[in-house]
């Protein structure tokens, strides 16, 4: 089984997809293969308090400089409501 390691990333890419779903592009720090199946765990910093979610890959495995993470829009979710507004918005 392979060890669970932290890594810093920085979204480099924002993609609108639909009304409710974006694209995102995350650059890490270090190489990360993308295996089938595989799936990240977010920490988003938000009014003093850790907000972790689990988003499946959907990228290339042809890519190992970066990744892609598709986001559906739950209005009563606690993560992705922010997704919209400026937590992980970056210039386009």
């Amino acid at each position: 089984m392979n060890q669970i390691k932290q890594i810093s990333g920085t979204i480099t890419h924002v993609r609108d997809l639909s009304p409710s779903a974006r694209e995102y592009t995350i650059t890490p720090a270090e190489p990360l293969p993308f295996i089938a199946g595989a799936f990240v765990n977010l920490f988003i910093e938000h009014e003093g308090k850790t907000i972790r979610r689990a988003f499946s890959m959907s990228s290339s495995d042809q890519d190992k400089t970066s990744f892609t993470l598709s986001i559906r829009l739950s209005l009563k979710g606690e993560l992705t409501p922010l997704y919209g507004m400026k937590i992980l918005q970056v210039d386009k």
